[in-house]
């Protein structure tokens, strides 16, 4: 058997059922944006964070240790491939980590864990759910490879600075999600008409580079449904709509349901 199919096997042993549905059913600008990086965090790292059920699950007991100015808490540990022994151990942060950052933290807990053949760690940030991508994913078979999904705080404030750009009109809101698509929304209002504005943040370097214009900003159309705002784009790129919670944050929903919510931008 190829690596390739090994690390198939692998992965298909490790993500489960909803996180598969949650990639077959984003559309439009969400599925070209995260469709091909959060597949091949699927296939190369296994990078799912989902609940699952593991043939004979590792009852290590969850241990918290700090480290430097964060701290980071093991919530899940378990075997997914009895026949290399390969291990899986999620990991809380309580912060957003640097890639210099998760790269030290990944060989120091690879050390610990030097029980297993092969490693995979999974690291969310405080607060996100374990249903969807990992911020980040370090996997040991055995050399290291490390794949960052999630927006670090400096390419976040980045987007920020970004998303003000040639920004002429009255802002509604503005909004980062971080747990699917590291994005910064901003709703506005101009001439009349509603539009969304999109920053995705991962991988910013130079806001002043690629400050966006008006023909990057897409059109809104907006429709009152159940007592609520729904906004749809206008071009259909996005198969969904978003409605602005009574909180004030962003939901963002396919014809499949509820995706996921964009925290409100004081």
């Amino acid at each position: 058997m190829s690596n390739t199919d090994e690390l198939t096997q692998l992965a298909e042993l490790h993500c489960n059922i909803s996180t598969l549905k949650m990639i077959l059913t984003f559309r439009g600008t969400i599925k070209e944006r995260m469709g091909c990086m959060s597949v091949l965090i699927l296939i190369l790292f296994g990078g799912c964070g989902g609940d699952k059920t593991p043939p004979k699950s590792d009852t290590t007991a969850v241990a918290t240790k700090p480290a430097s100015d964060f701290s980071y808490q093991i919530t899940k540990e378990y075997i997914i491939d009895q026949r290399v022994n390969w291990g899986v151990v999620s990991v809380e942060l309580s912060r957003k980590l640097s890639d210099d950052e998760i790269t030290a933290l990944a060989k120091q807990l690879r050390e610990v864990k030097s029980n297993y053949g092969n490693l995979t760690l999974t690291f969310l940030v405080n607060g996100m759910s374990d249903s969807g991508p990992a911020y980040a994913t370090v996997i040991f078979a055995p050399d290291m490879k490390v794949e960052r999904w999630g927006s670090t705080d400096e390419e976040q404030q980045k987007a920020a600075l970004l998303a003000k750009q040639n920004l002429e009109g009255k802002i509604i809101g503005k909004w980062h999600e971080n747990q699917y698509v590291p994005e910064t929304y901003v709703i506005f209002e101009r001439g009349g008409k509603t539009y969304l504005r999109e920053i995705f943040e991962r991988g910013i370097t130079d806001p002043g580079s690629s400050a966006p214009s008006s023909n990057d900003d897409q059109e809104l159309i907006k429709k009152k449904v159940h007592g609520s705002t729904r906004f749809y784009e206008k071009d259909g790129r996005f198969d969904g709509f978003y409605v602005i919670n009574k909180v004030g944050n962003l939901e963002l929903y396919d014809n499949e349901g509820y995706i996921t919510t964009g925290i409100k931008i004081q």
